[in-house]
């Protein structure tokens, strides 16, 4: 599974984009029936979206177009009430934003446009709500952007004025909670609904053809191009993210028990050579992953920053190893650049776990 998603990053990449993205299915292929058998059910849904999501992408370089849409809607369909049995409920909502983006696409390409552009709505209002009570503000936002992209291409398909101002509405209510988004996307995110909404209202306000023509097809270089450079962003933090750990939600508690051990080996390493911890002193130090999960997530992040400046700090550990017995002293350099490394880690992925919830 995981070299599927490699083999499909480099396809975004441009790196025999073709060629990847059907290698990165066969994978899927391959992975999908182990973690069945094996009854890994999150496992076997995680593979099936992945698939479809190659499979959607396929579609979008014109590879058996209609073929693969209707694919990858076997796979979302497949996967989201495994998702919803196993209450990963960000999972499933955004696989069915997923499905939701296919059946418009296949509605685009002309297969029962009527029926799948209904079915894609639905999905994008249900998701929305799933996002929005969850605290998922980015997905929030894209599923709303999703809904409104639908909705403009249903008015040109219709030439009714009520899916223009449906889609102003949804505008209008993705941007309520764009403030309240802590992901550094946001501005960008918010300018893209601007900039949405202004052409939506131009278009409506336009008396001449050909006026509208020139805001649709201005509106179509933000869908196109804007949107896809300003999002790039989240999805280069979101794959780092995934690289690391399938399961975001559970990195908070990785790291706090990293640092538990981290500091226990420390504790342990002193009263090896000789030296003397009193047990408050240790128990404190020792203590601190479970002190910080009762704590709220600013001060998490506050104590957890200024944890990774003190033991990264040079001076520090250079009084540190100083101080500590000459035969410890290499053990203990050791035990610093494990520290080091996984203050990186931390560095790396605090902020995203702390907001989870508004990424997943």
């Amino acid at each position: 599974m995981n070299k599927g998603i490699s083999l499909r990053r480099l396809a975004e990449q441009g790196v025999k984009t073709i060629d990847n993205l059907k290698e990165a299915v066969n994978c899927y292929d391959d992975a999908a029936p182990i973690f069945k058998r094996e009854r890994a059910e999150l496992d076997y849904a995680t593979t099936l979206v992945n698939k479809g999501n190659s499979l959607s992408i396929l579609a979008e370089q014109g590879v058996k177009t209609i073929d693969n849409l209707k694919e990858s809607v076997k796979c979302y369909d497949e996967a989201a009430p495994l998702f919803k049995r196993e209450k990963a409920e960000l999972d499933y909502a955004l696989t069915l934003m997923n499905k939701g983006n296919s059946l418009q696409t296949l509605a685009e390409q002309g297969v029962e446009p009527e029926r799948n552009f209904a079915s894609a709505m639905k999905l994008y209002e249900k998701t929305e709500g799933i996002f929005l009570e969850k605290g998922s503000l980015i997905n929030y936002a894209m599923a709303k952007t999703n809904h409104i992209i639908g909705l403009w291409w249903r008015f040109q398909e219709t030439n009714e004025e009520k899916y223009l101002i449906q889609g102003r509405k949804l505008c209008k209510e993705a941007r309520k909670v764009t403030p309240h988004i802590t992901h550094p996307v946001r501005e960008h995110i918010n300018e893209m609904l601007i900039r949405i909404d202004d052409n939506l209202l131009d278009i409506s306000k336009a008396s001449k053809r050909e006026l509208r023509e020139e805001r649709a097809k201005e509106l179509a270089l933000i869908v196109s191009e804007v949107m896809t450079k300003e999002l790039a962003p989240l999805k280069k933090t979101v794959g780092k993210i995934d690289l690391r750990t399938i399961k975001i939600e559970k990195k908070l508690d990785e790291i706090l028990d990293s640092i538990k051990i981290q500091t226990e080996e420390i504790i342990n390493t002193i009263r090896q050579s000789g030296e003397k911890v009193s047990e408050e002193v240790a128990r404190s130090f020792t203590s601190l992953a479970d002190d910080l999960r009762k704590l709220g997530e600013e001060q998490q992040r506050k104590l957890l920053e200024e944890l990774c400046r003190l033991l990264t700090d040079p001076a520090f550990q250079k009084n540190f190893i100083k101080e500590s017995p000459p035969q410890k002293r290499s053990s203990i350099k050791s035990i610093f650049q494990r520290i080091r490394e996984k203050a990186s880690d931390i560095a790396g992925h605090m902020p995203a776990a702390l907001v989870a919830h508004q990424i997943f």
